[in-house]
């Protein structure tokens, strides 16, 4: 049985294009003058969706910490395990090893070397929301500690999952949305929020618990996370041209009070689109193909360790 406190280190190492396989041996004697060598193990992710099933084993195994060395998307996977296993026993942290760690960043967290400081020596734990997403997708909710998203952005995310290797950053995000731009649909849709109904044609619906980035835009300038409900961005109107215009714009936050931006808080989000939409969270596509969505404001989810 591991002693209390006990540490388990779920690391991608495919993070960061690659590099965060190469620094783990380094950042692995970083830990051992942190912890003992009697209280934490450690395993490297093989394949997607590893994470989720490595944190409930852990658990299995009377592991109280589990902490995730990656990007957005290994956290991801780390939550979602922790949801599934509906214990507040154990605690996760978070340590930015990606290209862009924009849930971390928002979180203050940044720096793997500081952040295994931060987490290990001070055991600090906040209550920290989710959003709960189910529909049609799946018969099991899924969960985001960041953001969620479909539409243009979604397709911009899942095509530089599968482009090449070489692009890097905000400059690949940004190569891959003029891709998908050039192929893009509106989607007639019915988005009730709250209570309150929106129709139209819709490009981007995205949601954020915490964050302002996503893909190195600021897709929620004010989002903080001390604000209640989610941060939730849509975008309706016709026309390419008009969509690059937004797209260019949301780089630096000024796609907000043009025409056919909505942005507002929000608890309840239910989709109901014509055509079926991928979406993403954390960079991973968690629904290939779904019309039917909701999204739902869970405060107080998770125990992470800040």
């Amino acid at each position: 049985m591991p002693s209390d406190p006990s540490f388990y280190f779920i690391v991608n190492p495919v993070s960061d294009t690659g590099r965060l396989g190469k620094k783990w041996p380094a950042i692995q004697e970083y830990i051992q003058t942190l912890i003992p060598k009697d209280q934490f193990e450690w395993s490297l992710t093989e394949y997607s969706g590893h994470g989720t099933e490595l944190t409930k084993e852990v658990f299995a195994k009377g592991y109280n910490h589990v902490i995730a060395i990656g990007g957005d998307g290994l956290s991801n996977e780390v939550v979602n395990g922790y949801m599934q296993l509906n214990s507040k026993d154990l605690k996760i942290g978070l340590v930015p090893g990606g290209t862009s760690n924009d849930g971390h960043n928002a979180l203050g967290l940044v720096g793997i070397n500081e952040t295994l400081d931060r987490i290990v020596n001070g055991l600090n734990t906040v209550d920290h929301p989710l959003i709960k997403l189910t529909g049609d997708f799946s018969d099991q909710p899924h969960y985001a500690w960041n953001h969620v998203d479909c539409g243009l952005s979604a397709l911009a995310a899942k095509s530089a999952n599968e482009g090449s290797k070489i692009l890097k950053g905000e400059f690949k995000y940004t190569y891959h949305a003029l891709k998908q731009l050039l192929r893009f649909k509106y989607n007639p849709a019915v988005v009730t929020v709250d209570g309150e109904v929106y129709e139209g044609n819709f490009s981007v619906i995205a949601a954020a618990t915490i964050g302002d980035m996503i893909g190195g835009y600021k897709l929620w300038p004010d989002n903080t996370p001390d604000k209640d409900g989610m941060a939730l961005t849509m975008t309706r109107g016709k026309g390419k041209f008009n969509l690059l215009k937004l797209l260019l714009a949301a780089e630096k936050g000024n796609h907000l009070g043009r025409e056919g931006v909505t942005y507002r808080r929000a608890h309840n989000v239910e989709i109901e689109l014509e055509f079926p939409w991928c979406y993403e969270s954390e960079g991973e596509m968690f629904a290939l193909e779904s019309k039917s969505m909701k999204w739902e404001y869970i405060e107080n989810a998770l125990q992470l360790i800040v």
